[in-house]
C-alpha cells in the first residue's frame, strides 16, 4: 500500500463522528448552597452529586448552570433547560415531576449546644432573643403573635450578605439566644464554618415544603427521567450513598432519625 494511503486509513478513525445516542440534559437553578453551589466547585451541592450519580453511569451528561430561578423556570417551560433543582409544586406547575424529593424546606430553630429550649409554639419563644435574616417571613402564627407581644420576644433581622452565618456568630457570642432559617441552610453553613459541633437542632414551625429535580413540560424525555430519577433515588438512599453524599455538607437524611420532618 502506498505510504500516504496508509497514512490516511491510520488516520480515518480521529474523524470518525461521535455516537449520536450520547445524552446530555441541562439542569439549572439559581445558587442555593447546599442544595445546589457553584459549577465546577469541589462541592457543587448535594442536589447535584445525586443527579449525576443516577443519571452520569447510564451515559447520561447532567450540564449544571447557574442563572436566576426565574429565568432557570422560563427556560425549562420552554425546553431550552431539561430540569430545574429546589422547586416545589406550586411554583412549578405543569412540569413533570418525580415521586421522590429532593430535599425539604422548613423554617427551624438553632440553639447553642446544651441549651435545653425547643419550640413548642409561638409561646415557647416569649423571652428568648430571636435571630432570622431580613425579609425572611414569619409563619403565620409566629407572625400573629409576634404582633401582640413584640416587647417579649426580642427579634433581630440580619440583613447583611449572609445573614445566617452572622446570626450563627452572634448565637455564638451569646447575643442571641435562638436562630431560625432554613434547616438546611443553617447546617451547612454552620458545618463549612465548623460550627456544627457548637449547635442544636431546637424543632420548627411545623411548615414545610417538599423540594424536587422538576422535569421540563416540554422535553418528550422528562417522564422518562423522572422514572429513572425515582429508580436512582431509591437505590442511593437504600445503599447509603445518599447519606454520604449529604454528610458532606454536615446535613442528615431529612427523611431519617430523630429531626425527621413528616
Amino acid at each position: 500500500m502506498h505510504p500516504i494511503v496508509l497514512l490516511l486509513c491510520l488516520a480515518l478513525p480521529l474523524f470518525i463522528v461521535p455516537d449520536a445516542r450520547a445524552e446530555s440534559f441541562i439542569v439549572a437553578s439559581d445558587e442555593w448552597c447546599p442544595y445546589n453551589c457553584g459549577p465546577g466547585e469541589v462541592r457543587e451541592g448535594y442536589a447535584v452529586d445525586v443527579l449525576r450519580a443516577i443519571f452520569e453511569p447510564a451515559g447520561i451528561t447532567v450540564d449544571y448552570r447557574i442563572m436566576g430561578w426565574e429565568r432557570a423556570l422560563e427556560e425549562a417551560r420552554r425546553g431550552h433547560v431539561a430540569a430545574v433543582i429546589g422547586a416545589d409544586r406550586e411554583e412549578a406547575e405543569g412540569f413533570v415531576f418525580p415521586e421522590e424529593e429532593i430535599g425539604m424546606d422548613y423554617f427551624a430553630f438553632f440553639v447553642r449546644a446544651g441549651d435545653p429550649w425547643r419550640y413548642m409554639g409561638p409561646r415557647s419563644l416569649l423571652g428568648r432573643h430571636l435571630g432570622i435574616p431580613a425579609g425572611y417571613g414569619l409563619a403565620p402564627d409566629i407572625a400573629a403573635f409576634y404582633d401582640f407581644h413584640k416587647k417579649e420576644i426580642d427579634l433581630y433581622r440580619a440583613g447583611r450578605e449572609e445573614p445566617a452565618l452572622h446570626n450563627l456568630r452572634l448565637l455564638m457570642e451569646g447575643r442571641l439566644d435562638t436562630v431560625a432559617d432554613d434547616a438546611q441552610v443553617i447546617r451547612y453553613i454552620a458545618h463549612a464554618a465548623g460550627l456544627l459541633g457548637s449547635i442544636e437542632y431546637a424543632g420548627y414551625d411545623g411548615d414545610h415544603v417538599k423540594l424536587y429535580i422538576a422535569f421540563s413540560p416540554a422535553d418528550p424525555r422528562s417522564v422518562g427521567y423522572a422514572a429513572r430519577f425515582d429508580k436512582g433515588m431509591r437505590a442511593l438512599r437504600a445503599s447509603g450513598r445518599l447519606a454520604g453524599f449529604l454528610d458532606g455538607y454536615g446535613l442528615p437524611d431529612w427523611r431519617k432519625g430523630r429531626e425527621a420532618v413528616p
